[in-house]
């Protein structure tokens, strides 16, 4: 129940592909790279990176979630 203007609900609805994580609307080599910098720690993804990144939804950015990308290119070249 909304009692005044401050009081009410933000929401947002983001769409985005799982596997794309550059956002370019394409699953390729640069998504790889992404990911594996994020494993290693040379970058920190934010919220919709990690949720792209995470391509079996498990909640954890490991080598399993490239492995599954770069499997994704290579089945459709």
């Amino acid at each position: 129940i909304v009692t005044n203007s401050q009081d009410y609900i933000s929401s947002e609805v983001v769409y985005f592909q799982i596997g794309d994580v550059t956002y370019d609307n394409s699953i390729n080599v640069l998504d790889v790279v992404s990911i594996v910098s994020y494993i290693i720690g040379n970058l920190e993804p934010n919220t919709l990176e990690f949720l792209a990144a995470d391509y079996n939804s498990d909640g954890i950015l490991d080598v399993l979630d490239a492995v599954l990308i770069v499997n994704i290119i290579m089945n459709n070249q």
